[in-house]
């Protein structure tokens, strides 16, 4: 095959370059393993889809807990940023998986990284009713006081949909000058 493009044709560099990137897919669901020896042999694990996700994204959305830590080990950007500003972190919040939340703040994961919508892994924590990654997110430093652009701490998402629990959780923390601190023009 040729390295160039001709009369239009993608070059051979890019067509093994997507076919390596659909093996890495399919390795996050059936084969995690398989995804060093992708990785080895010249697969991005930093690759994103056209909404701006990477494998690890994908793995986080999934509950890949086991590719999720494979691609982390082999180069997967713990802070990559989709085109809605989420991170892995955000889908794990959202998955509700403590476990996948646990491994991607261990990795470095950003804990008050906010998507455009102005909202934390917290905020989505808070949103799904999840107490324990609630926790996991406040014990890793997650900031409680940060608003999102509606002005709405966690806590007020919490209580707006009854997850009364979670929300206890996050005014307790609240208390706590640790948690509490928020940027200029994000905190109430």
């Amino acid at each position: 095959m040729s390295e160039g493009v001709e009369g239009g044709e993608p070059c051979a560099t890019d067509m093994e370059s997507k076919a390596g990137e659909e093996l890495l897919r399919n390795c996050l669901s059936h084969y995690p393993a398989g995804i060093a020896w992708l990785v080895e042999n010249g697969v991005d694990p930093n690759a994103a889809d056209a909404q701006g996700r990477t494998m690890l994204h994908l793995a986080a959305m999934q509950r890949r807990a086991a590719a999720a830590e494979a691609l982390l080990l082999h180069g997967a950007k713990v802070d990559a940023v989709d085109r809605e500003g989420l991170t892995p972190l955000h889908h794990a919040a959202e998955q509700c998986d403590t476990g996948l939340v646990t491994l991607l703040l261990k990795h470095g994961a950003p804990v008050n990284a906010a998507d455009w919508r102005g909202r934390t892994a917290l905020h989505i924590a808070a949103l799904k009713g999840s107490a324990d990654s609630v926790t996991q997110l406040i014990k890793a430093g997650a900031h409680v006081a940060l608003s999102d652009r509606g002005e709405r701490t966690a806590e007020d998402i919490a209580r707006g949909l009854g997850h009364h629990a979670v929300a206890e959780i996050l005014h307790r923390a609240a208390g706590n000058s640790e948690h509490a601190v928020a940027p200029a023009g994000r905190g109430r």
